[in-house]
């Protein structure tokens, strides 16, 4: 009997252990490492890389590469973006400038850092791909064991600054429009931190063939898609708050190409049944597949729908003014050609991000639907695969140690009342 209160014990022992050492999985260790910045010649550095997320730590690399050039850092991290998607740092509130490359599975992300900022936690955020789960997690520099692989660095042309501006306009990446036809340029607004960026500046090019041809701006905010082919729009904000490594303002770009073609398919088209809009309006109708208008949108419908279309949908005058309509008009919007349109459903999302929902009937290619308000709207089937959250894991865990622990204990049992009976 001695023997088998010991063995309880041992057993309730291993129990506790397994469950402090879960409790300790699941709410992160700290770890303090003391700060030494590389103080040596300009160069190429090895270090090594810690981070304290809780699931996934095996998705960020556990070396960078620490590049010095006077009082600036460019740090060289690597994540399995098969794993983790949306990989952001910001760092006061700011965007740090960086550059990316991607070999494989692995996206190495050069940030651009100051010697203060090199030495801190770095708080990141990213998306989980297998959990559809966003996460934040911190990651530092293992300064105080730095090694020296070069003298030089790396020729990668002009590196961005330390923080970037973050440009925000209803223009999509993407546009279809007849040839001849007058393209209107979405209007745009950046901001660094708190700071209001004034200056954006707006340029157009024609690739004619190999040669970028640049396209004349009409009236500050229109062109003229005169012929077939590829046009593109350059927003450009910049700041002399942050300059680059050549000394430049610090700035951000946002690229949005126009395909002219003869006779083109639109995603979207308009019906003014009551007559409310001007003669010679147009619609421009563009796919948002990126920037902060689709980060906004992703986050909204996300508790709603897996599979979504973010479209832009806004209706100009000949000057390229964009029109309010004054009362409802009709939309028709293509959705995603997967999508079974009876199930289709319509937001209209506002700039805070709060989504309205809009009634919408199957039209041909299209769904159709009444509003008086143009903008960002989001065509989707409702539905949201299930994910298993953090604690449902937990869970399953002390569930199977309890589980492993009472079959041991009662083979134990069996085992003693066998060898009970075989003695008497």
């Amino acid at each position: 009997m001695t023997k088998f209160k010991k063995t309880s014990i041992k057993i309730t022992i291993a129990i506790c252990m397994c469950l402090c050492l879960l409790a300790v999985i699941m709410n992160g260790g700290l770890m303090v490492y003391a700060e030494s910045p590389v103080k040596g010649l300009d160069g190429t550095y090895n270090v090594s890389v810690d981070n304290d997320m809780i699931m996934g730590g095996k998705s960020v690399s556990s070396s960078a590469t620490l590049e010095k050039q006077g009082n600036k850092y460019y740090a060289s991290i690597s994540f399995d973006t098969s794993k983790l998607a949306d990989v952001e740092l910001k760092l006061d509130g700011m965007n740090v400038g960086t550059m990316e490359r991607t070999n494989g599975n692995w996206t190495t992300y050069t940030y651009t850092l100051s010697s203060a900022n090199l030495s801190r936690s770095l708080p990141f955020s990213a998306r989980v791909i297998i959990m559809n789960r966003q996460v934040t997690f911190n990651l530092m520099l293992n300064l105080s064991s730095t090694t020296k692989k070069s003298d030089m660095i790396e020729d990668r042309g002009e590196r961005p600054a330390e923080f970037v501006p973050v440009l925000t306009t209803s223009a999509g990446s993407e546009y279809t429009a007849e040839t001849g036809s007058v393209f209107a340029i979405p209007t745009a607004t950046a901001m660094l931190g708190e700071e209001n960026i004034k200056d954006i500046t707006y340029n157009a090019y024609y690739f004619n063939g190999e040669e970028r041809e640049k396209v004349e701006i009409i009236n500050g905010n229109q062109i003229t898609l005169a012929n077939p082919g590829e046009y593109h729009v350059v927003y450009k904000a910049s700041s002399n708050k942050y300059t680059t490594s050549l000394g430049n303002p610090t700035y951000t770009e946002y690229d949005v190409k126009i395909t002219s073609k003869i006779g083109a398919t639109v995603l979207a088209k308009f019906e003014d049944k009551n007559g409310i809009l001007p003669e010679g309006v147009a619609l421009q109708a563009s796919e948002v597949t990126q920037g902060t208008v689709y980060e906004k949108a992703k986050a909204s419908i996300k508790s709603i729908a897996d599979n979504y279309r973010v479209v832009n949908l806004g209706i100009y005058d000949e000057n390229g003014q964009e029109i309010t309509p004054s009362g409802k008009i009709t939309l028709y919007v293509q959705p995603d050609s997967t999508f079974d349109r009876n199930e289709t459903v319509v937001y209209y999302m506002s700039e805070s991000g709060e989504l309205t929902k809009i009634s919408c009937d199957p039209y041909d290619k299209y769904v159709s639907f009444e509003t008086d308000r143009l903008g960002t709207f989001i065509v989707c089937v409702p539905g949201v695969a299930f994910i298993m959250p953090m604690w449902g894991y937990a869970v399953i865990l002390v569930a199977c140690v309890l589980l492993l622990a009472t079959v041991i204990t009662l083979t134990i049992i069996m085992v003693r009342k066998r060898k009970k009976r075989k003695a008497n």
